[in-house]
């Protein structure tokens, strides 16, 4: 499993804002890790490649599923879960073990031990592809429409 860390000290490094998720590429026995920024927003392009240095007192451990236990939450999480839940069931999904996946569903009990979260925006991207018949042979090419980072050949148009 990848290991995640936060960023919780701005101070250094510098162009790294508290609450910034990043993946450790490598760390050392005093405490030091080398972590590459997940997203940081328009920037991110200009350093996705690059490994930040994160002395042990500038991060802390990133666990999803932790993070978003309900006991865990502040009052205005709590609050804005409590909201979107309201106005539409199944903008909220909820998650009771570890490395599982998120669920959907109209009655939540809001259990201290599950882990909840309002649904993120998917992310829709659009990709060429080539099309090919069942002998493998090209012919033609297409757009598909791609939803966090799975193709939907239901939506295929051919160019």
């Amino acid at each position: 499993m990848t290991r995640k860390i936060i960023a919780t000290d701005t101070s250094y490094p510098i162009n790294v804002p508290n609450g910034t998720i990043l993946t450790v590429v490598r760390a050392r026995e005093n405490g030091v890790v080398y972590a590459t920024v997940d997203n940081l927003g328009p920037n991110y392009d200009k350093m996705k490649d690059f490994d930040w240095t994160m002395l042990p007192h500038t991060f802390k451990e990133y666990n999803p599923f932790k993070d978003h236990l309900w006991k865990n939450l502040s009052r205005e999480e709590k609050g804005a879960i409590l909201l979107a839940y309201h106005e539409e069931p199944k903008s909220v999904e909820y998650q009771f073990k570890d490395g599982w996946s998120w669920y959907t569903g109209t009655d939540l009990g809001f259990c201290n031990y599950y882990a909840y979260r309002i649904k993120p925006e998917p992310s829709i991207a659009i990709e060429h592809v080539k099309v090919t018949n069942t002998g493998g042979r090209i012919i033609g090419t297409g757009i598909v429409k791609v939803i966090d980072g799975k193709p939907d050949f239901t939506i295929l148009e051919f160019v």
